[in-house]
């Protein structure tokens, strides 16, 4: 998994390391998530029932989000206390500068959100600073640029060095999607220009998509599960960044710590700043170290197109695409009579069975075929909704 010499350099050998951060940050989440709600009820700073898309039926605390962040910030600076990156060189010296950018954007989104659980935040207000968490993490690959990398000829010779001058954005201080599959074969360089924009709109979009999504008891929290195990099997076992695998681990750890309490009856909700902060998280994860955009699409690829669904949705209305409604996929399951726990069920089962086919599927051009099927059965989906309500309407009258 790791070298030795690179192992004798390090605190703490990765093999004890990883299983030790995992378990501390799980313990510490849980504690915290207690100790969040007993304040967030002594402070009266509880989500109100009354509204037509909240489902639940008492007041419940919120900001768990805030026990998941801290939780996974001990846990990530824990891989720096232990040295885990020791003897990384080159470009892959500024890995630890990537994850450094990622905790300080996903803190920033976290209490900025907070704010908004306490006190609400207009939209517009919401989106520049998710907009800035962004360019946050971005802007240093545009100023600290990776450099030439060391070949290695697949024919057997000698490596060699590449041009001297030679600059990789995506291998830099910051985070940045220069590149993406190519679902024939190979992958596809984006302009420059056109890179930014696109990590931007990912960043963006992938905040939003995780926190529409958390309309349910244990929704959000259960789907950004399956999506860490799936990140952290590509990024190990397949992709053998172990260092960088210990992201989706550590943020997998600070859910599932949150989970018990979030399951249907909820004691306690992650809040804004909770599903913006996985959403973030997650989508920096699925670029860091080399795209995974492809296992991330798949995995949450039902979340995603419903996101789309609603943004054209909104548009057609005239409303703005981050008004809220009761116009959610899980919301439409739950008017058909579906339960709280069988409609997190779905979701789970769809996460789950895509999450598998990104990592058995060996080529961009089959997963694209998954990706497309799974779109055709979110369509078929939804009109098979909109029938039942035209049914049922017409069965009223």
């Amino acid at each position: 998994m790791i070298p030795n010499s690179q192992r004798e350099t390090q605190l703490i050998d990765p093999l004890f390391a990883m299983p030790l951060i995992f378990v501390v940050t799980l313990g510490l989440s849980f504690g915290l998530t207690v100790l969040v709600r007993k304040v967030a009820l002594q402070r009266g700073l509880v989500d109100e029932p009354g509204e037509e898309r909240r489902v639940h039926r008492v007041p419940i605390p919120r900001l768990g989000g805030l026990a998941m962040f801290a939780a996974f910030a001990v846990g990530v600076l824990l891989t720096f206390v232990f040295d885990i990156r020791a003897g990384k060189s080159g470009n892959a010296a500024f890995e630890g500068s990537r994850v450094l950018l990622m905790l300080l954007g996903a803190g920033i989104i976290t209490l900025v959100m907070a704010v908004d659980d306490i006190r609400g935040l207009r939209p517009v207000t919401r989106l520049i600073w998710q907009i800035g968490s962004a360019l946050l993490v971005i802007i240093p690959s545009l100023i600290w640029p990776g450099g030439p990398n060391v070949i290695t000829p697949l024919d057997g010779s000698p490596p060699f060095i590449e041009t001297p001058g030679t600059r990789h954005y995506d291998q830099g201080a910051g985070v940045l999607a220069l590149t993406v599959q190519n679902p024939f074969g190979g992958s596809i360089e984006m302009p420059l220009v056109i890179a930014v924009l696109f990590t931007i709109v990912w960043l963006v979009g992938m905040t939003n998509t995780i926190n529409w999504i958390d309309g349910l008891d244990g929704l959000a929290a259960g789907v950004s599960v399956v999506a860490c195990g799936v990140l952290f099997w590509i990024t190990g076992f397949v992709v053998e960044q172990w260092t960088l695998a210990y992201l989706p681990l550590i943020l997998g750890a600070a859910i599932l710590g949150f989970l018990p309490f979030n399951i249907h009856p909820a004691r306690i909700f992650m809040g804004d700043s909770g599903a913006m902060f996985l959403g973030f998280t997650l989508a920096v994860i699925a670029i860091i170290g080399g795209a995974k955009l492809a296992a991330a699409l798949l995995v949450l690829g039902v979340p995603i197109l419903d996101a789309i669904y609603l943004v054209i949705y909104r548009l057609y209305r005239g409303q703005s695409p981050m008004s809220p409604d009761r116009a959610h996929l899980h919301h439409r399951l739950l008017d058909l009579g579906f339960s709280q726990q069988q409609v997190v069920l779905i979701f789970y089962a769809l996460s789950a069975t895509f999450g598998v086919l990104g990592l058995l599927l060996p080529s961009g051009l089959l997963k694209l075929i998954a990706l497309l099927a799974m779109a055709t059965i979110l369509v078929g989906l939804l009109i098979y909704i909109a029938r039942r309500k035209f049914d049922r309407v017409s069965a009223q009258k």
